[in-house]
């Protein structure tokens, strides 16, 4: 199997003649994404890590009133990194590198296009850093330059892992404030690059980081909670042995509130006739009731099962991304 490591075959030099208030070194807390190495010469002026978090995956350009034209979202490991080049390097030379070693490994590139066709940099650096970033100021922090922009989404998909990689290369035009808490200043007519990595996991994979107590504080906002690792073969009531994880999660919310009765509702996709969904969402949340009962021994008398099928989505059944988030058990307190 290929490696999917992305290096960029550069000699790396010496780093020189910053402007006196430029960030030279990485911030600390930073680093490089395994799978997706910097530029060389490169230094991180932004980094944010999600164990799990939400993501729009760009999929066109942005217009002035800050609409992307078209988008994905997407949920899973999110690493969002800025890289600021101090050495003249022009951001073309930036991302053509970055495309041309993802297009080396395999990645699928969903999404190019250049200066203009990203819409003005006003509008791009504005609904990004409005909308991803949530600036303090609510002002975009990126004063780029139209001619000098470029971006780029990519995809690959092997047997162990889904990634979603975005591209964004610019040129900064004036002198900018990126750290609104301590007023770091970074120079003028610099190339920065946005590069971002969105890694999917099935959501069983992430269930046993689910804990009782988040559980209870979801069911006490909201009156409910929604339980995405608990697996079935399509079409089928047998719970697959990957859902002890979410299993455990709920028997450990039960032991610890132990004045706390749910419904245990089912919930499907739109795959299939309305009748045949609705049966089984609700065998499945019998399932569930009888595993906890049988083997986390917790009273049958706090615990109803029900399906609703198809008739309560989360998120349009039109993707497959859609489908997966309906596809669920919620806990709902009586």
């Amino acid at each position: 199997m290929k490696r999917l490591t992305v290096f960029f075959f550069v000699i790396l030099g010496s780093i020189s003649g910053f402007a006196q208030e430029a960030i030279v070194v990485d911030i600390a807390g930073s680093k490089d994404h395994e799978a997706i190495k910097r530029f060389p010469g490169a230094i991180i002026a932004q980094y944010d890590y999600s164990n799990y978090g939400e993501y729009v995956l760009p999929l066109g350009g942005v217009g002035l009133d800050y609409k992307m034209e078209k988008s994905m979202k997407l949920e899973g490991v999110l690493t969002k990194i800025l890289y600021l080049l101090h050495d003249k390097k022009t951001p073309y030379e930036i991302f053509r590198s970055y495309e041309n070693a993802l297009k080396k490994v395999g990645y699928e590139i969903l999404f190019s296009a250049s200066k203009e066709k990203l819409g003005r940099s006003t509008s791009w650096a504005g609904y990004y850093d409005v909308v991803y970033n949530k600036t303090e100021t609510g002002r975009s922090l990126l004063d780029g330059d139209t001619n000098e922009q470029y971006a780029l989404s990519a995809k690959i998909k092997t047997k162990d892992v889904e990634r979603y990689v975005f591209v964004f290369a610019g040129f900064q035009k004036s002198r900018i404030y990126m750290d609104m808490k301590t007023i770091k200043t970074y120079s003028k007519d610099e190339t920065f690059c946005k590069v971002e990595i969105l890694e999917k996991k099935v959501l069983e994979e992430v269930a046993g980081l689910v804990k009782p107590e988040d559980l209870a504080k979801e069911i006490e906002q909201s009156g409910n909670a929604k339980i995405y690792g608990i697996l079935f073969d399509t079409g089928k009531t047998e719970i697959k042995q990957e859902s002890e994880p979410a299993l455990q999660a709920i028997a450990g919310l039960l032991s610890n509130n132990k004045n706390l009765n749910l419904y245990v509702v089912g919930h499907t996709d739109n795959i299939g006739t309305y009748e045949a969904n609705l049966e089984l969402s609700k065998n499945r949340a019998l399932a569930v009731v009888v595993e906890l009962t049988a083997k986390y021994k917790i009273d049958v008398s706090r615990l109803t099962p029900t399906g609703v099928g198809q008739i309560s989505p989360v998120e349009s059944n039109k993707t497959e991304e859609g489908k997966a988030k309906n596809r669920r058990v919620e806990l709902v307190e009586k």
